[in-house]
């Protein structure tokens, strides 16, 4: 078994979990990602006043 076998979890602890991929899970380089968000502002910009708002 290797590395590419298992998940890896960081709980808020701190204590680190290994999960087992779940049967017929396909590898994380064939995982099928959402669309494209269709927005004219700068992500960078939207996930820095996410950030800024728990201060």
């Amino acid at each position: 078994m290797t590395d590419k076998d298992y998940d890896l979890v960081v709980r808020k602890w701190d204590v680190l979990v290994i999960h087992r991929p779940k049967a017929g899970a396909p590898p994380p380089g064939k995982v099928k990602l959402p669309p494209r968000l269709k927005t004219k502002r700068d992500i960078v910009e939207i996930l820095l006043e996410e950030r800024q708002s728990h201060r």
